[in-house]
């Protein structure tokens, strides 16, 4: 890929690829992917830095399934409304709590411009007694 456009939380520039399922020439299903390209180094001398800019983490915690008072966990339209109210606050970052979040969450975040942490599946309770090790998966 040539002159890519690289994402950043202040350029949340995202492609489209096209995964296609074909019976002989014919399309059966088509899977249209968002994903946005960046260099993500960070060194001890600069922090972190993407696409070789420096950037100052700043951000929320919330509950990964990000409910709404009277409504729950919120439909999938309203996490983009949840993540441009936290960009509109200043932020970039969200680090939910204790869970993985919904598929839609992480791509509200990169249409968005916000840096996704997800944490562990199982509830952070890596080798806990009773949880599968996701550690050991292959």
């Amino acid at each position: 890929m040539t002159a890519a456009h690289f994402w950043a939380p202040d350029y949340p520039y995202l492609y489209t690829v096209y995964t296609t399922l074909k019976l002989g020439t014919t399309a059966v299903d088509v899977l249209p992917t968002d994903f946005g390209i960046r260099a993500v180094t960070w060194t001890l001398a600069d922090g972190l830095l993407i696409n070789g800019r420096p950037l100052y983490l700043k951000g929320y915690a919330p509950r990964s399934t990000m409910e709404w008072p009277n409504v729950g966990m919120a439909p999938n339209w309203l996490e983009d409304y949840d993540l441009r109210l936290m960009k509109d606050s200043g932020g970039n970052f969200i680090r939910p709590m204790h869970v993985s979040p919904k598929a839609a969450d992480v791509e509200a975040a990169d249409r968005v411009g916000i840096i996704y942490v997800v944490p562990a599946g199982n509830a952070e309770a890596t080798r806990r007694a009773g949880h599968v090790d996701q550690a050991t998966w292959s």
